[in-house]
């Protein structure tokens, strides 16, 4: 018999408590997912973040000068030091992450009073949506932050269904983890604040574990956030960069992208859950979160942020959203295919467009790389490092022990520590991010091969510069952003380095 059972024939009082986890059916759409991106995850080369992550991994510290903390770069290393230096090995935990987003998606829904079938449809509606499979595919910082700000926005939702303020301190642990991954969930955690202002439940600010959870949050994310005051707030330097490079293209983008980024076949299940998390009597303590989700949309906006910022939040909506649509199906008993239908139509969507199960070759040609920006940075980094180790080998041998390589950005960086190990190419520099602290070229260094930099910029730092060749000449299959860049040998800098070196600084 069961507890509400048990309690019936004793004549006591029910559990109106959420129901069991379904853990059996969502445990296996979360090993499922992980067995796929697994399958899938060395299709194609390392993206561009996957290097530089790879790369700070070397000389790990509590955040670095740009949006960065410690975690996304220590998984780089972690994974390099116990499975190998391999694009499948670098991915492993993008795999356990996406599914421990689905176990948390799931069991959201089942805050929201989702039995088995309502979890089943929010994890698999998880499982098979756009970003999330971009995500679970590549090691990004995004990778870290969708199990985190999910697990935040859970804690919520228990704090203010269940009533236990307890919760707020589970909160404000997870808040704390994920600074040092990025600072991105202080603007979720202000988007829910201020929901809770204009909407209520209000009497939460009396909870005096509301504060005890913001002030865990504080001191738990402490050395990650000492760093930033102690390095000039790098981070605000950083997302101004973005803003004034990306803002416009991304508040263009922004509602457009909000019906893509899950697919377009579980907009109809958000927007219900949407709805309900509004309307719904049952839910009226959580219904701060749909006000949350418009004020984190509106900061987003005004800050120029990426449209994919939403994605915990649509996730939320989904959980919610699948509850309302078992209710919906059990009272329309012919249209459980339908919503079959479309969660196919939704994976297959989502398949193609963020796993690579085309050959690399077909998707070059194919217009993906355009609609999505990581395939096309998988591409072309041992080109690249052949190229440069070709002309650093054309110069003669009593030249090769004054030159280094300075690059443009991070990802070439990357992609020459190592694809370029095996060629014994001399030191490697960039004035990009985190990079340019890492040190500036010696005053022995008087030849540069100078890989993706533009002509005029350094026309005007060398005395003699030539054209060795272009990024990804000769093949087709290069269509990373780098594609095209000219790679040059130049000599005599009309500086010393460490009156030079600041003009190769750039943050973005």
């Amino acid at each position: 018999m069961s507890v509400d059972g048990e309690a019936r024939a004793a004549g006591g009082p029910v559990s109106t408590g959420p129901p069991p986890m379904a853990w059996r059916p969502v445990g296996g759409v979360a090993l499922a997912l992980g067995a796929v991106l697994l399958a899938t995850s060395s299709g194609y080369g390392y993206f561009r973040d996957e290097l530089y992550f790879r790369l700070l991994g070397q000389d790990l510290a509590w955040g670095y000068r740009d949006q960065l903390g410690p975690v996304t770069p220590a998984l780089a290393r972690v994974t390099r030091e116990l499975l190998g230096d391999t694009v499948w090995a670098l991915r492993v935990p993008c795999a356990l992450l996406l599914a421990l987003t689905v176990l948390v998606v799931a069991a959201t829904a089942r805050e929201f009073g989702g039995g088995r079938n309502a979890q089943l449809l929010a994890a698999t509606g998880t499982a098979v949506s756009v970003f999330p499979l971009m995500i679970g595919h590549v090691l990004l910082t995004s990778t870290m932050d969708l199990p985190l700000s999910s697990l935040t926005i859970l804690c919520v939702v228990r704090a203010l269904l269940r009533a236990d303020g307890r919760w707020w301190l589970a909160c404000g642990a997870v808040i704390g983890l994920a600074l040092y991954n990025k600072k991105l969930v202080l603007l979720l955690a202000l988007g829910i604040v201020v929901g809770l202002l204009l909407t209520g439940p209000r009497a939460v600010f009396r909870d005096r574990f509301l504060w005890l959870g913001a002030l865990l949050a504080v001191l738990v994310g402490a050395p990650t956030l000492l760093h930033e005051v102690r390095t000039g707030w790098p981070m605000l330097e950083t997302a101004s960069a973005l803003t004034a490079k990306n803002g416009t293209a991304n508040r263009i983008a922004f509602v457009p992208q909000q019906l893509l980024l899950l697919g377009p076949f579980l907009v109809p299940v958000w927007l219900a859950g949407a709805v309900g998390l509004w309307r719904d009597r049952a839910w009226r303590p959580a219904r701060a979160l749909v006000a949350g989700c418009l004020v984190c949309a509106v900061l987003f906006l005004v800050t120029g942020g990426r449209p994919d910022y939403t994605v915990p939040l649509l996730l939320l909506l989904l959980a919610a959203g699948s509850v309302s649509a078992v209710r919906w199906l059990g009272r329309k008993p012919g249209r459980p295919p339908l919503l079959a239908a479309g969660l196919v139509l939704n994976a297959v969507l989502a398949s193609i467009v963020a796993l690579p199960v085309l050959p690399q070759r077909v998707m070059a040609g194919s217009g993906l790389a355009a609609v999505d920006p990581i395939f096309a940075g998988q591409t072309g980094w041992p080109e690249l490092a052949a190229q440069t180790s070709a002309a650093y080998r054309s110069l003669p041998e009593r030249e090769q022990a004054g030159t280094v390589v300075v690059t443009a950005n991070y990802g070439q960086a990357g992609a020459l520590d190592r694809f370029g190990a095996d060629d014994r190419l001399p030191a490697v520099y960039s004035g990009h991010n985190q990079l340019y602290y890492r040190g500036v070229p010696p005053e022995t260094a008087t030849t540069v091969i100078a890989v993706g930099l533009k002509p005029a910029f350094t026309a005007g730092r060398f005395r003699e510069c030539r054209t060795y060749g272009r990024i990804g000449e000769g093949h087709a299959e290069v269509v990373n952003d780098d594609a095209g860049a000219v790679v040059q040998v130049c000599r005599g800098p009309r500086a010393p380095w460490p009156a030079l070196w600041p003009e190769f600084r750039h943050v973005d």
